[in-house]
């Protein structure tokens, strides 16, 4: 066999293309017989990329457009072929192998002391740990004996989890034997002691193709292969030169490595490297100092590879860059196909390129396979099994009911009747609750026709999976089959024709991963799994199994990850992505041994991680006469670290070889001009900020294009010369609370108040803060009218012992949730105390509640223009001393406004109530026990939870002339002068006149009184407050 190594980039594919062509000319006449041909390649991708290039070739050279292809395939897919054929051992699947390696880590975890307690839940994610490292050592040929050996003389081997790795790959070892199944890594072994060169006298050539770097054994096999049959050995590589300089951090080590243990010294290089691309090829990686290798670079006008580097904002920026770079070089007239978007991160990024290629009307083929459990039809079937995990809760039986691929589908009235009843009894779930609801008597006649039949069918379908114990896996894969059945889901799917529906390609996946599985339980069904444990496995292998989607256009712009990259002559590349721990990918450190340990072993996981990225990043380069780069430089509110990779381009800026005469090249964000719109969504906003702007091309806005009549229809759209006047509310009483909330924001108050429109509240059995706000005072109220002495030191526990019976009865009533439970925990032992704190101090102070929860219907204010309103006030408690002096005060379980230094207040609602108190109570005489008012020299609020961190009872303003000092979070700022406290209570009173004023002309302005709060308001899109900013 001969080995070849041939460039990077067209020319190492115009060399492969002459190369094919010359094998096909070989056999000039029909039939077009190729299949005695074997290709090896690296990935799946080049089988079809081979294919199509054949196809061609033979096409264009012969004529005919009918051929029997060669056989294509991957080294492990060949491997496998020939085990098979020639009496190897069963592989056992990927699958099978998980299950098997999950039950023996389990089985050893429960005999180790530290773990036996955590084993059900450790194993799952333990054993994925297990599989790699065994995977591993499987691969540098290292046997469970060798293994024990050499950790038995570390200083690691006392350690529980290496004692545990050593017994488990052992216990895996003599497993697959007894099953009669061998370990991928096993193939090769096996291939190697047992090898024939009779067993490839079927092909008259193999080429070997891309492949740069095996595992030892693996190459073992290629030496028996390259040695026993004719062909060629294609290896990618700038030069032989290249590869025999390449030092220890050079990601052409692999391949020199590679080629040495082949045994490879002769090689033919019969195509020659541009110019540029061998400069490259020497500076990238290169040991020298940049500057040095900065000085022996080309000058810029005479280096013709044009090679960019980016950053954007934020990752959206980075792809919608990218996007708009591709769109101009479709429109100069590259060919798409000849275009490559790689990522190295391409389940993170490629979502969003599809979104943002379609936005920009660029034909795309993204042929990498998405994960399974992303697919609809996967995250139907996984919500009937969360509604078990859940205990039927409130979001998994809507998120079922409304699934267009379950058989609830049918009855689009279920979901909001079940909504409704959920809502109205305050349930998020639970089996028997859900059905007591539909039996009582509150539940509407029309919601039992509606629920009752679909939820008991539903229970019925679920029954199997939430009976309690262990089952096989196989008996859990029955049962879900049945579920299937019951669900409709393949029925719906099917009603979706044509080739490229995605959800019918991935059902056929889902089946086919569940067969796999059901045989994986078949063939190990010693081990037994909780319901919990099982859904984990299920919805782990989902996670890691990949479907293919039908390619949309594949002619289109290729988005791929690096690895499918490889074997196809680009035009231009466009790697994004590029930052740190994403590219080279930061790998966990391996939690049973250190790796200076496993690299005694021939387990370099680390070390290759880096250098196979590294590779690619090489590879990339050179692989296309333009190569644009980019990163972003934030994901969210945190700051991105560029990959290490892309300080190998410091000699080329040096040099000023990159980004030639580009001034912008950080900071990228999509630009808001109409001229320099590249897509629908920019140019709307574009026009949304310049307004109705003149000179737009009628043409353009003509266009039949997704989303152009949108744009024309805002366009044409002209608003009513004047908004018309609100109707002023006819009310003439008002109560306090309402005119703070007009005085917070008019427009908010006219919103909630005037047109009675609230936030859809969630159902939940849990208590809100306003209703645990309302508990803690309904407490307070009872605890003083059962209470009616003093509260000293010596009868406190007494008073304690008080709450805590009215906590029991107020909280006993609540559904028993951890929430509820834990809010009546923190009144006992936090807000009770708190309020005993501030009690003994207030009835030392010679003061004492008077007035509990006192309602004031009727308070005078006159209006500028001489009419009158009338207020009302519900006052939590007066507390009076023996002259009629009072002090106002407000229970607050959250946050309360604070006071300032000088007379200017936000505290508005304690002022007005103490002007309503003293004006009610203190010309009247009252009824029963409670005093005549004299005089206000206070206003307090009891900070129950502690936010403020001050006195349970904080005095917030007060009197400072009456002669007492009163407890303050703020001590500088609360006490004031009688006069400055007399202004204050004034002015409160003006602020309420306006409040009322205001409302009465129907001025509701978004003018807040803390702008601040606008980022939490729901009604800040409506407002305007922002559009006038």
């Amino acid at each position: 066999m001969n080995h070849v190594i041939i460039p990077y980039g067209a020319e190492g594919q115009e060399y492969k293309a002459r190369f094919f062509e010359e094998l096909i000319a070989s056999r000039p006449g029909p039939p077009f017989l190729y299949n005695d041909i074997m290709i090896l390649v690296p990935s799946s991708r080049l089988k079809r990329t081979y294919g199509r290039l054949f196809l061609e070739i033979v096409e264009r050279t012969q004529g005919a457009p009918v051929l029997v292809p060669p056989q294509i395939s991957t080294l492990h897919q060949f491997f496998h072929t020939l085990s098979a054929i020639h009496g190897g051992p069963t592989l056992i699947d990927e699958y099978s192998r998980l299950v098997l390696l999950e039950g023996i880590v389990k089985e050893q975890m429960s005999k180790t002391a530290g773990f036996d307690r955590k084993a059900s839940v450790l194993a799952p994610s333990l054993s994925a740990a297990v599989a790699n490292i065994i995977e591993e050592l499987s691969a540098a040929g290292v046997t469970p004996d060798r293994f024990s050996s050499v950790v038995a003389e570390s200083e690691f081997s006392d350690k529980p989890p290496v004692r545990m790795l050593t017994e488990v790959y052992r216990q895996y070892e003599l497993t697959l034997t007894e099953k009669r199944r061998i370990d991928p890594a096993g193939i090769p072994a096996f291939l190697e002691e047992r090898f024939d060169p009779a067993w490839l006298s079927a092909y008259s050539t193999i080429i070997i193709d891309g492949i740069h770097d095996t595992d030892p054994c693996q190459t073992r096999v290629l030496r028996m292969i390259a040695a026993a049959t004719k062909g060629a050995f294609l290896i990618t590589a700038p030069s032989m030169e290249s590869i025999t300089q390449a030092g220890d951090y050079h990601p052409l080590k692999l391949t020199k490595e590679f080629l040495a243990d082949l045994g490879v010294s002769v090689v033919d290089e019969p195509a020659s490297q541009h110019p540029d691309d061998h400069f490259l090829a020497g500076l990238l990686f290169s040991d020298q100092p940049f500057a040095g290798a900065a000085k022996e670079g080309p000058s810029p006008s005479s280096f013709n590879k044009d090679i960019r580097l980016f950053s954007a904002v934020n990752t959206r920026e980075e792809v919608s860059l990218i996007a708009g770079k591709v769109k101009q070089s479709l429109r100069s007239g590259i060919m798409p196909d000849s275009i490559l978007v790689a990522f190295p991160s391409i389940d993170e990024y490629g979502p969003l390129a599809e979104e943002i290629f379609r936005d920009y009307g660029i034909p795309y083929n993204r042929a990498l396979g998405r994960q399974l459990s992303t697919s609809p039809v996967t995250t139907a079937l996984i919500s009937l099994l969360h509604a078990c995990q859940e205990d039927y809760s409130a979001p998994s039986l809507i998120r079922i009911c409304t699934s267009p691929f379950l058989k609830f589908s049918d009855n689009p009235a279920v979901a909001p009747a079940l909504d409704r009843l959920m809502r109205r009894e305050r349930i998020m779930g639970g089996r028997d609750r859900l059905l007591s609801a539909l039996r009582s008597r509150s539940a509407y006649e029309q919601e039992k026709d509606l629920l009752q039949e679909p939820l008991n069918d539903l229970f019925s379908a679920l029954k199997p999976f939430t009976s309690p114990g262990q089952a096989s896996l196989a008996l859990w894969m029955e049962r879900l089959t049945n579920l299937i059945a019951w669900s409709g889901i393949s029925s719906r799917v099917s009603l979706i024709k044509g080739p490229l529906n995605i959800n019918l390609q991935a059902f056929r996946k889902l089946s086919e991963t569940l067969a796999s599985l059901s045989a994986a339980g078949r063939l190990v069904p010693e081990y037994a799994y909780t319901f919990h444990e099982w859904f984990f496995l299920l919805k782990k292998t989902c996670m890691h199994t990949r479907f293919q989607v039908p390619p949309e256009d594949e002619g289109g712009v290729q988005v791929l990850g690096l690895g499918e990259s490889m074997g196809r002559a680009w035009s231009e590349i466009y790697l994004g992505g590029l930052k740190d721990g994403a590219f080279p990918q930061r790998l966990p450190q391996n939690i049973f041994l250190p790796e200076a340990t496993l690299e005694t072993l021939g387990v370099h996981t680390l070390e290759k991680a880096r250098m196979n990225a590294a590779h690619h990043f090489y590879r990339v380069l050179l692989s296309a006469p333009k190569v644009t780069l980019t990163w972003p430089e934030n994901e969210g509110d945190r700051p991105v670290v560029p990959s290490p990779f892309l300080a190998e381009l410091a000699p080329l800026r040096l040099a000023g070889l990159i980004n030639g005469g580009i001034e912008k090249t950080t900071g990228i964000q999509f630009s808001l001009r109409i001229e320099e719109s590249l897509s629908i969504p920019e140019l709307a906003k574009a026009i949304s900020v310049a307004g109705n702007p003149e000179g737009l091309q009628s043409d353009l806005l003509d266009a039949d294009v997704e989303g152009m009549s949108g744009i024309r229809s805002a366009l044409a759209y002209q608003p009513a010369e004047g908004a018309p006047s609100i109707i002023p509310p006819s009310q003439r009483g008002f109560r306090v609370t309402e005119l703070d909330a007009y005085l917070a924001c008019p427009y908010d108050y006219f919103v909630t108040h005037v047109l009675n429109i609230a936030p859809l509240e969630e159902a939940t059995e849990d208590i809100s803060p306003l209703e645990r706000g309302s508990k803690v005072h309904a407490i307070l109220r009872n605890f003083y009218d059962t209470w009616d002495s003093p509260i000293t030191q010596e009868n406190r526990n007494e008073a304690r012992a008080l709450l805590e019976k009215l906590a029991d009865a107020a909280f006993a009533t609540e559904a028993d949730t951890f929430r509820n439970r834990r809010e009546k925990e923190r009144f006992l032992t936090i807000m009770a105390e708190r309020f005993l704190d501030a009690e003994e101090t207030l009835w030392k102070q010679g003061m004492r509640p008077a007035f509990l929860e006192q309602t004031i219907d009727v308070f005078k204010l006159r209006l500028a223009d001489g009419t009158e309103a009338e207020l009302r006030a519900k006052i939590d408690r007066i507390d009076v001393d023996e002259d009629g002096n009072f002090i106002i005060v407000d229970y607050k379980t959250g946050g309360y406004p604070q006071p300032k230094m000088n007379i200017e207040q936000d505290i508005f609602q304690l002022p007005v109530y103490a002007v309503m108190a003293g004006g009610t109570y203190g010309t009247t005489p009252t009824q029963g026990k409670s005093p005549q008012l004299k005089k206000p020299i206070g206003l307090a609020y009891y900070d129950l939870s502690g936010k403020h961190k001050g006195p349970a009872r904080d005095v917030v303003l007060y009197d400072k002339d009456y002669g007492i000092d009163q407890p303050a979070a703020k001590p500088k700022a609360s006490p004031k002068s009688a006069d400055d406290f007399d202004t204050i209570l004034k002015q409160s009173m003006d602020k309420a006149r306006k409040a009322v004023e205001g409302i009465l002309a129907g001025d509701f302005t978004a003018t807040p009184r803390d702008a601040n709060k606008c980022r939490y308001c729901a009604n800040e899109i409506m407002c305007g407050k922002r559009n006038k900013e």
